[in-house]
């Protein structure tokens, strides 16, 4: 298979029905062990299938964002050295360019007027910042790291269920990583990730902002 292949129609997502899809959202600028990590508990522990939705653009982080084409390329990567590779999908972001918009929403509830079980798996950081409210009322499966972290304020937040869990790789973000990169210092990312990195020359420029 083709790891890095997407998904680029309904269809392709309708036909896996019946099934419970988890979705992680965000701008894996770089993915890393941890975003994997959370991806293979959530498959273990409760759902068939997750589907990494890359933001295309971030309003946030528009100055800092490598192009959609070399983040959907690392994501295959990482998810072809998974023991769950068969069942990690991503989405093409000419269907869908992340999670944080109404055409996102409006796609899950297709999916579940069809059988489709659809949550949200995120990590507990991602939900400590401004959040899009249009997501609360879904089910949430948030791993939480060794941070300081609201578990009150995000079970308020959450009009859905809010199912916490531990993951390990506790340390590591995409900001670190970046930072790391531009300083010439060892990456915490799997080897052929960081030769896609340096053989495209991502990441190079001088440190980047939060």
């Amino acid at each position: 298979m083709e790891f890095r292949r997407t998904i680029k129609t309904q269809k392709e997502l309708e036909a896996l029905s019946p099934c419970r899809i988890g979705f992680i959202g965000g701008s894996f600028n770089p993915i890393h062990n941890g975003h994997i990590a959370l991806a293979e508990y959530a498959l273990d522990v409760f759902f068939d299938y997750i589907v990494f939705c890359p933001h295309s653009h971030h309003p946030g982080k528009q100055d800092i964002l490598e192009p959609i084409e070399h983040r959907i390329g690392m994501i295959g990567i990482a998810k072809g050295l998974s023991r769950h590779a068969e069942r990690m999908l991503i989405i093409d972001p000419s269907l869908i360019h992340g999670t944080h918009y109404k055409k996102f929403i409006d796609l899950c509830y297709d999916l579940n007027s069809i059988n489709i079980y659809t949550g949200i798996v995120c990590g507990s950081d991602s939900l400590m910042r401004p959040y899009y409210s249009e997501l609360c009322p879904f089910d949430h499966f948030v791993g939480t790291r060794k941070m300081e972290y609201n578990h009150e304020h995000i079970k308020s937040m959450i009009k859905g269920k809010s199912i916490f869990f531990n993951t390990p790789f506790n340390s590591l973000s995409s900001t670190d990583i970046r930072t790391l990169i531009s300083e010439n210092k060892p990456l915490e990312v799997n080897t052929q990730i960081q030769e896609y990195i340096f053989e495209n020359k991502l990441y190079q420029t001088a440190i980047h902002a939060v």
